[in-house]
């Protein structure tokens, strides 16, 4: 694990903010990761968040355990919230989830994450 301009960084003790940590990942260039505020809407970047660059290997290692993300990048939690859903979707549709009026709206609400996942929102 090598920082980058670890000097630039936001001191915890001074800075709560809440934050997430993002990963870009190049192939052949290993994984960079920041420690990224999470920005209010209309809000900019005003900082240089804590930046790592890991090598393959140490990025398979610590993803999961040391930053929360799959080894795509993404959050562990929506990745299971998308899977879940799936299942009850599946669960439903192979007739294994009982007919009631919970299940079929929860099944709806499921179908609904997927497709919200899987599109990019229009506004006219």
């Amino acid at each position: 694990m090598e920082p980058m301009n670890q000097h630039l960084w936001p001191n915890p003790a001074v800075d709560s903010r809440a934050r997430r940590w993002i990963a870009s990942i190049d192939p052949g260039d290993g994984v960079t990761v920041s420690h990224m505020a999470v920005l209010t809407p209309g809000e900019d970047l005003t900082e240089y968040p804590e930046t790592w660059t890991l090598t393959a290997a140490e990025w398979v290692e610590l993803h999961e355990t040391r930053y929360g993300l799959t080894l795509t990048g993404e959050p562990v939690g929506e990745a299971a919230d998308r899977k879940a859903a799936w299942r009850k979707l599946r669960r439903m549709s192979n007739g294994d989830l009982p007919y009631s009026e919970a299940n079929v709206r929860g099944t709806f609400d499921a179908l609904r994450q997927i497709i919200r996942v899987l599109t990019k929102e229009v506004d006219d």
